[in-house]
């Protein structure tokens, strides 16, 4: 994550597997990356920089969206075991 503004980077968040989609909460407080992996789905805290859940979903996830009141996240992607 970077800082805008001041041009610094402020963490890395290393997930399994390559990401392939990103998307912020409406709140601007969690991060879901995915990518490939049936458990790549991941929820971030964004000050802390630290995964607070992996979920299992799609084998490939090509994208991510937060309901606009943050409740829920759905995902798509290519689904297998």
């Amino acid at each position: 994550l970077w800082s805008v503004p001041e041009g610094r980077q402020l963490s890395t968040m290393r997930g399994p597997g390559r990401l392939f989609a990103v998307a912020f909460s409406p709140d601007g407080k969690f991060l879901a990356t995915g990518g490939n992996g049936a458990e790549s789905t991941q929820i971030w805290d964004v000050a802390g920089g630290h995964p607070l859940a992996t979920l299992k979903a799609h084998a490939d996830l090509m994208g991510l969206a937060f309901r606009p009141d943050g409740k829920m996240l759905a995902t798509g992607g290519i689904y297998g075991d």
